[in-house]
């Protein structure tokens, strides 16, 4: 049984697991290097507490959850002064990174990530339906990250380092590559003077109908319909805007070969 927390780093993931696990009951003790962030993760709940420094960890936990870069894991993992028991587990947080990683440093180690965008201080509206991937070396491991994760979330599967890393992948396909997007639409909006907020309620109606349907039945618009004279305006208009016009001609390209319509 998790009853008590330790998680090491106080960024964004850290702030939201802090919070979401102390709700499911656990008594949870972050690790960061700022001292001005005690209060901000304190406030959140009763059950945190906020210590300054590495060499302070309580080696008495449960769980010890690893909040940090991808390139500052294996780094954070040798600078422990200790090695977790074989009733204690360590993770990390990361979608790409391997959880062999941890092999080195505990006998019961895994990875728990979040499929979420995560901002400090923004909680998602419905953080219950926050998607979790659950990775671990062994059945210890896996059962206590099935319940604690059951305790936080409606959604979460187990998958092994390979799937975690394409589904990873996946995820920055759909989100950060689609948010950059949004932020060179809104600045061509801007230069044309022309409302991006007009443009939200199509997103979110984009985004809701995945849940109705497989996505490759959805698609419209000029490039599905291989309309060349709208696609031609289209591209005359973004002549003096390189991104978006490379972006165009791609998913134009892509579109048109893909339905192959005449």
């Amino acid at each position: 049984m998790i009853d008590y927390i330790c998680i090491i780093g106080s960024g964004n993931v850290a702030w939201h697991l802090s919070l979401y696990f102390a709700e499911a009951g656990c008594e949870v003790l972050v690790v960061g290097r700022d001292h001005n962030q005690a209060e901000m993760f304190e406030e959140l709940h009763d059950a945190i507490q906020y210590i300054h420094g590495i060499e302070e960890i309580n080696q008495g936990a449960d769980l010890f959850v690893l909040c940090v870069h991808d390139d500052a894991i294996e780094e954070v993992c040798q600078s422990l002064d200790f090695t977790p028991d074989d009733t204690q587990i360590l993770i990390h947080t990361s979608g790409s990174i391997p959880a062999t990683i941890l092999e080195p440093y505990a006998v019961n180690y895994g990875v728990l990530w979040p499929i979420m965008t995560l901002t400090q201080g923004r909680t998602p509206e419905f953080p219950m339906d926050i998607p979790y991937v659950i990775t671990g070396n062994n059945d210890l491991t896996l059962n206590g990250l099935s319940i604690l994760t059951d305790q936080i979330s409606n959604n979460f599967r187990v998958m092994d380092d390979a799937q975690r890393k394409h589904l990873h992948l996946a995820a920055i396909l759909v989100n950060n590559f689609t948010n950059h997007l949004f932020a060179l639409t809104y600045e061509y909006c801007q230069e044309h003077q022309v409302a991006f907020e007009m443009l939200k309620p199509i997103i979110e109606e984009t985004a809701y109908k995945l849940s109705q349907d497989h996505p490759g039945l959805l698609q419209t618009g000029p490039a599905y319909r291989n309309d060349k004279k709208t696609i031609e305006k289209h591209l005359a208009m973004l002549d003096c805007h390189d991104d978006l016009y490379k972006f165009y001609c791609l998913f134009t390209e892509s579109i048109i070969k893909r339905y192959s319509l005449p």
